[in-house]
């Protein structure tokens, strides 16, 4: 019921998720997520081309894979409803949790994914897209939950203004800082060493640190870097404000996911190229402590 704000724009978050997950599998394995949409084309294609085209573990790929992704979201979107009846508090932190984690999984992993070896603006802007999308889906899935915060440098402008109370605020940024982590680790577990394409052996751009952890690109100071992230953070976080909290933004409050998502698409495009772009201190955090203990002095995430 809490949801019933965003409803009319449930087909639009449904529509950004899959054109993420399709960015991120299309490369790996033409992305099903979606047992139907693969179950036609595989069987006509066993039948005109008279090849085993469906193995077992094409079998366990397209029907197991999808399906088990839905139920662990059942049991998760359950678990939050007891939560949000329970403890508000608590519902907001999980929230928080599971968004970060799946910020990082999709939108770190769209990084790694993707052939970015000459750092052509169509890479540059498949990754921010995705950044961005991304970002938009996950408020409007958890806007209700937590106010959809899934950053940082967004959690303290919430307090400053007081729209976040002071230690709801320090715990949704501990359990943005754990899915991270978490969401980091899940990326380990989904992409061998040799098929990260920023990590120590095969990155396609020098600045990447693994994981798609942010690094300095030749010929930038580290001072340039800092001004850049202010004014990308700035530009996320006085959007977020103006649209969610100003007394006079009632009228456009169902757009401020969508405004949220072209901030971080907007400050992806410019600093993408730059330090793979953060204006999120914990999508760095997880990615950065991982990669070391990953790659250890092959990379150095924290150098720059």
């Amino acid at each position: 019921p809490e949801s019933k704000y965003n409803r009319a724009h449930s087909a639009l978050a449904f529509g950004l998720t899959l054109f993420v997950a399709h960015v991120m599998l299309i490369p790996i394995d033409g992305c099903s997520i979606n047992p139907s949409r693969s179950f036609g084309p595989a069987l006509v294609a066993q039948i005109r081309y008279w090849k085993d085209s469906v193995t077992l573990e094409t079998a366990i790929v397209l029907f197991f894979g999808p399906l088990t992704g839905a139920t662990i979201a059942v049991i998760i979107y359950k678990f939050q409803c007891f939560m949000s009846d329970s403890s508000r508090f608590a519902s907001a932190c999980l929230a928080e949790f599971v968004a970060m984690s799946l910020f990082v999984v999709f939108g770190c992993g769209s990084v790694m994914v993707i052939d970015g070896a000459t750092l052509n603006y169509s890479w540059v802007l498949m990754v921010s897209l995705a950044f961005g999308s991304l970002r938009t889906a996950l408020s409007y899935a958890n806007d209700h939950l937590s106010g959809s915060q899934i950053n940082g440098a967004v959690t303290v402008g919430l307090v400053l203004v007081g729209a976040c109370n002071v230690a709801q605020g320090v715990a949704n940024f501990v359990a943005q800082t754990l899915g991270s982590v978490v969401g980091a680790l899940i990326l380990c577990l989904l992409f061998p060493a040799a098929k990260d394409g920023t990590g120590p052996r095969t990155a396609h751009i020098e600045h990447w640190g693994g994981l798609a952890s942010n690094g300095l690109a030749d010929g930038w100071s580290w001072y340039s870097a800092v001004l850049l992230e202010t004014f990308g953070s700035f530009l996320l976080v006085y959007v977020m404000l103006q649209t969610t909290c100003h007394y006079a933004s009632s009228r456009i409050r169902t757009q401020a996911a969508q405004a949220t998502g072209f901030s971080v698409f907007a400050a992806h495009v410019l600093l993408m190229p730059i330090d793979g772009c953060s204006i999120n201190p914990a999508r760095s955090f997880g990615p950065a402590v991982v990669a070391q203990l990953r790659y250890g002095n092959a990379v150095a995430p924290f150098r720059d």
